[in-house]
C-alpha cells in the first residue's frame, strides 16, 4: 500500500493540475467571447452616438441656413433656397411670381396706389399690383412695372430676381424694345445686376435639374441631388447644400451604403465603421486569449514539473535512506567476513592446533582478509570524505608498471584459494602523474568486483598499455556481465542491479562510484563495456608523466594519511 501511495497522489496532483488548466482555459475562453461580443456592442453604440450628433449637427446647419436665406436667398454662395410646390420647383428669389390674384384686383390696388401718398404706404398696393396674372403682353407689362415701383421704394434681390425672370419669358413675352428699357433701368438701379442675374440663372438651372430628378412630396424631408442635400420644410421652402461635419475616428462618412457596420445620417451619407477596424479589435482580442492560454499551459506544466520533481526527489531521498540502510547492512556483513576469518585464524595460531607445515598458509590468509579489510575500509573512508569534500589528492610521476605488478601479486593468495586465473599483460616502464595509493584503490576495486561477479569462467585479464597519449589500464572478467540498462548508472553511489546473480553477492555499491571519481580527481576517466563473449571490461585512463601535472590539493586529508591511519 505504501508503495502505491506515491502513485496515487502523483496521478491524483496531475489530474487536479489539468482540471485547473481546464478551469482556467473555459474561465479565459469565456472571457474571451464576452470580449468579442463587447467589440460588436461597443462599435454600434459609439456608431450610433456619432450619427445621432452628426444629424444633430446637420439640422442645425440647416436651421441657420434657412434663417439666413430667408433674408437674402442670393447672401449664401454655397447654399440654394427654393420652393417645392406641387407642380414645380422653383428659387425661393422669384417665389412671388407664383402667387397671383386676378386683374380686378391687381387694377383696384393700383389705382389705390396712385390716390395714396407715395413711400411707404404705397408699398402695399404695388405688392398687390405686383401679383397680377398674366395672361398677355398688356398683363405683364403691368406686372414688370409694378414690380420696378416696389424695387424703386424697397430694393430688395427678389425683387430683381422676378424682374430678370418676366424679362425672360416667351409666352407671353415683351417687346424688344420694352425689353430693353426695363433691362437699361435695372442696370441704373441695380449696381451688381450681373453678379445677381448670374446667380439667378444658376438657381433657375439647379431647380430644373431638382425638378426632373426628384420626386417632390407633402411634409419635412431630405433628398440627395448631385452630391448635395436638398432639405424641404413644411412650408415648402428647401435649401440645397453640402453639409460641413467631420466624423471622429475610427468612424468615416461615406455616401454609399457600407455592407459592414453603417448608419444613415441623411440621404445619400453615411457614417461606418470600416471592417478592418474591427477586425483589428478582434484580432488584438484573440492575441491576448491565444497569450493567456499559453500562459495558463505554461503555468500548468512549471506547477506539474515542480510537484513532480519534489515527488521524484522525495523518492530518491527515500530510495537512497534505503540504500544507506542496506549499505550500513552490507559493509558490517563485508568487515564481518575478514575479521571473522582473521580472529579465527589467528586464535588458531596461537594455539597451536594446526601442523608446521600449515602454519604459512594461515599467515597467508590473515595478510588477504586484512588487505581486504583495508580495502573495503578505504572505500568507505573514501567515499565519505569525496562526500564531504574533504579529499585530497597528491599527484606525482608514478611507475605504473610496478604499482600494478604489485596489486595484483597481492591477490595472488586469494585468487589461487578461489580457484582463478589471473593473465597479465603490461607493458613495462609506463609512467603517469597520480596520486599512487588512490591509484591503488582504483585497481583493487575493479579486481576485487572482477572476482566478486565471476561465475564458473574463473578468468581475469589485467591489461596495461601507452596509447594516443593516455595511459590505459583495462580489467576483463568472463563474469555476469553488466545489463545495458544499468551501464550509464553503474558509476552512481549505490546502484547495483536487481538481477538475483548479483543481489546473490555482498556488495557495498560504492566501490566503482569511488573508482570513477578517484580517476576523475586524477584527471582520468573509467569506463565499462561488454566483454566477449561474456563478461565485463573496465578501462581506466590516465594522463602520462609528460603532462606536467605535479599536484592538486582539493582540501582534507590525503590519501595517503587516510589509508595510514587505517595502517593501510
Amino acid at each position: 500500500m505504501q508503495s502505491r501511495l506515491p502513485r496515487l497522489l502523483t496521478a491524483g496532483l496531475i489530474l487536479l493540475m489539468a482540471g485547473l488548466f481546464v478551469t482556467a482555459f473555459l474561465l479565459n475562453r469565456n472571457n474571451y467571447l464576452a470580449s468579442i461580443g463587447t467589440v460588436d456592442t461597443s462599435f454600434v453604440q459609439l456608431l450610433e452616438q456619432q450619427a445621432e450628433g452628426l444629424r444633430k449637427e446637420i439640422e442645425k446647419q440647416e436651421a441657420g441656413l434657412f434663417s439666413k436665406l430667408e433674408n437674402d436667398p442670393l447672401s449664401e454662395p454655397d447654399a440654394d433656397l427654393f420652393i417645392v410646390l406641387d407642380n414645380r420647383v422653383v428659387p425661393a428669389c422669384t417665389a412671388g411670381l407664383l402667387e397671383t390674384v386676378p386683374e380686378a384686383e391687381a387694377d383696384t390696388a393700383l389705382e389705390k396706389r396712385w390716390a395714396a401718398p407715395p413711400g411707404q404706404t404705397s408699398l402695399s398696393h404695388f405688392q398687390m399690383a405686383a401679383r397680377r396674372r398674366v395672361s398677355t403682353p398688356d398683363d405683364l407689362y403691368r406686372k414688370t412695372a409694378a414690380l420696378f415701383n416696389l424695387l424703386e421704394i424697397e430694393p430688395d434681390t427678389r425683387t430683381v430676381c422676378s424682374i430678370l425672370a418676366l424679362l425672360n419669358l416667351t409666352d407671353p413675352a415683351l417687346t424688344e424694345s420694352q425689353r430693353r428699357f426695363f433691362r437699361s433701368m435695372l442696370e441704373e438701379q441695380v449696381p451688381d445686376l450681373s453678379e445677381i442675374e448670374r446667380r439667378a440663372s444658376r438657381l433657375w438651372e439647379t431647380a430644373t435639374a431638382i425638378d426632373r430628378s426628384l420626386t417632390r412630396r407633402k411634409g419635412t424631408y431630405r433628398a440627395e441631388s448631385n452630391g448635395k442635400i436638398l432639405s424641404v420644410r413644411e412650408d415648402g421652402l428647401a435649401v440645397l447644400y453640402s453639409p460641413d461635419i467631420e466624423a471622429t475616428a475610427p468612424v468615416m462618412l461615406t455616401q454609399e451604403e457600407d455592407h459592414e457596420s453603417h448608419e444613415q445620417i441623411i440621404p445619400g451619407l453615411f457614417a461606418s465603421i470600416p471592417s478592418q477596424v474591427v477586425d483589428k479589435a478582434k484580432a488584438s482580442i484573440g492575441k491576448q486569449y491565444r497569450t493567456g492560454n499559453i500562459i495558463l499551459a505554461l503555468m500548468v506544466l512549471l506547477g506539474t514539473t515542480l510537484t513532480l520533481g519534489l515527488f521524484a526527489a522525495a523518492k530518491r531521498q527515500r530510495q537512497l535512506d534505503a540504500m544507506r540502510t542496506d549499505f550500513i547492512a552490507t559493509v558490517s556483513h563485508e568487515l564481518r567476513t575478514p575479521l571473522s576469518l582473521i580472529r579465527l585464524h589467528a586464535e588458531t595460531l596461537k594455539h597451536g592446533r594446526i601442523p608446521e607445515d600449515k602454519v604459512a598458509d594461515y599467515h597467508q590468509t590473515i595478510l588477504t582478509e586484512s588487505e581486504r579489510l583495508t580495502g573495503i575500509v578505504n572505500n568507505v573512508l573514501d567515499f565519505s570524505r569525496m562526500e564531504r569534500n574533504k579529499l585530497q589528492i597528491h599527484l606525482e610521476p608514478t611507475d605504473l608498471s610496478t604499482l600494478c605488478e604489485q596489486i595484483a601479486e597481492s591477490f595472488h593468495f586469494r585468487l589461487e584459494q578461489e580457484g582463478f586465473e589471473l593473465e597479465r599483460q603490461m607493458e613495462s616502464g609506463i609512467t603517469a602523474n597520480v596520486d599512487p595509493l588512490a591509484y591503488s584503490q582504483i585497481v583493487f576495486n575493479l579486481l576485487d568486483n572482477a572476482i566478486k561477479y565471476s561465475d564458473d569462467e574463473k578468468h581475469i585479464r589485467i591489461e596495461l598499455e601507452s596509447s594516443n597519449g593516455w595511459n590505459i589500464l583495462r580489467v576483463f572478467d568472463r563474469g555476469i556481465g553488466i545489463p545495458d540498462k544499468l551501464k550509464k548508472h553503474i558509476f552512481e553511489e549505490f546502484v547495483r542491479s536487481d538481477d538475483s546473480k548479483v543481489t546473490a553477492r555482498r556488495g557495498s555499491g560504492i566501490g566503482l562510484s569511488v573508482a570513477q571519481r578517484l580517476a576523475e580527481k586524477m584527471d582520468g576517466t573509467i569506463e565499462v563495456a561488454d566483454n566477449q563473449p561474456k563478461g565485463s571490461v573496465f578501462t581506466v585512463s590516465v594522463p602520462p608523466a609528460s603532462s606536467g601535472l605535479q599536484g592538486r590539493q582539493d582540501g582534507g586529508d590525503t590519501i595517503e594519511e587516510m589509508h595510514e591511519t587505517i595502517g593501510g
